[in-house]
């Protein structure tokens, strides 16, 4: 009998220091996305390393967003021949094409892609600067890390991702393009035709709706894990780490709900 009200004990004492946990990071997290957002009195954030981190994060991103959607159009187009067995049904397979990737590949590929870059990037880059005490001599000259590197870099990923969603959409149906022309014999012009009867401007609304979402849940990630790391010798690992795992679940979870709100 002591035996097992020891145990429940222990088992009632683990649910609650995790609840206690998740109550509190959950928490930590409000209040930074308060103060980043809500700034008050003074001005929001450094324009000058807005655009310079803009540039970086977009330009250097585009092989990457580029070839995964590439491979991804490509891939689509042939296995949705496959499984069509051989029926001539190109419309259908052009339609399949275009559709997954509007609204789904391009977004969720880029977004994904972004978070293992930038994501990594970002949260190495402040964990680095809070471990060596750089976070507070920005403080120690009245320069706020709000102002001149959470805010830009937020905004940066902000205003990128979408582009780079777009860019992706591109080069996903260039990838079905490739597929469907060169390997299974379609014309040309006439899958051109197909996919430009089939593109509206709501597919392409909801990808950049899912986007923004991205875009926002791999910058706040990224930057509350990289200003939380650990003071330890692998707190650049481990913050770099967590925010990618946590950002690419997020997205996937939050892919579900936009989907849904957005049909």
């Amino acid at each position: 009998m002591n035996g097992e009200r020891s145990a429940l004990m222990q088992v009632c004492a683990f649910f609650g220091r995790s609840a206690l946990v998740f109550f509190q990071n959950t928490g930590q997290r409000g209040v930074f996305f308060t103060k980043t957002f809500f700034p008050g009195k003074g001005p929001f954030m450094n324009v000058k390393v807005f655009f310079v981190l803009f540039s970086q994060y977009f330009l250097y991103s585009l092989p990457l967003v580029g070839m995964t959607a590439v491979c991804a159009g490509m891939v689509l187009a042939l296995q949705s021949g496959k499984s069509m067995h051989g029926f001539d049904v190109s419309s259908i397979q052009v339609e399949l094409v275009v559709f997954a990737i509007l609204r789904e590949l391009g977004p969720i590929l880029a977004g994904l892609m972004m978070a293992g870059r930038l994501g990594a990037s970002i949260a190495s880059e402040l964990s680095s600067m809070t471990i060596t005490d750089q976070i507070n001599a920005l403080v120690s000259v009245a320069v706020s890390p709000l102002y001149y590197l959470i805010r830009p870099k937020i905004i940066a990923v902000l205003c990128a991702l979408p582009l780079l969603t777009l860019f992706s959409d591109v080069m996903g149906i260039f990838g079905g393009y490739l597929t469907c022309v060169l390997k299974q014999g379609m014309h040309g012009p006439q899958y051109l035709e197909c996919a430009l009867d089939i593109i509206h401007w709501t597919d392409i609304e909801i990808g950049l709706y899912k986007s923004v979402v991205f875009a926002f849940v791999i910058a706040f990630v990224a930057c509350y894990e990289g200003l939380n790391a650990p003071s330890s010798a692998l707190g650049v690992g481990i913050s770099a780490q967590k925010s990618v795992v946590i950002s690419s679940l997020l997205i996937l979870f939050t892919n579900y709900w936009v989907t849904f709100f957005f049909p």
